[in-house]
Formats: C-alpha cells, sequence, structure tokens
C-alpha cells in the first residue's frame, strides 16, 4: 500500500510485516519524542482509519 499518495492518508516513519510461526501482521510505525502537541497527535491516528478501512488487514 502506498502512504505517501492522496492527501489525507497518514505518513508513517516506518512500516513493516511482523511473521512469526506463520502469521503476519502488517504495521504502521509512529515514532515520537514528546515534541508534537496532543492534537496533532489525534489527527494522525485518525488519518490511520482510511487505509485500514481500506484493507483486509482487520
Amino acid at each position: 500500500m502506498m502512504v505517501h499518495g492522496p492527501a489525507g492518508l497518514p505518513r508513517p516513519d516506518g512500516a513493516g510485516m511482523w511473521t512469526e510461526r506463520g502469521r503476519a501482521v502488517p504495521f504502521f510505525l509512529e515514532y515520537g519524542t514528546s515534541g508534537e502537541r496532543l492534537d496533532v497527535l489525534t489527527e494522525k491516528i485518525a488519518k490511520y482509519e482510511r487505509p485500514y478501512a481500506m484493507s483486509t488487514w482487520a
């Protein structure tokens, strides 16, 4: 999944796939150093709802 495309999608600091015992779980990584305001973090979380809804990751 491309995460740098249309506006409104998240821009994670990283992404990966955790694989263990034959199962795989995709994930996005947000790395914070307490430099962002709470409203900015809340907005980031909301942006992750769209790719989650578009995926079969549930």
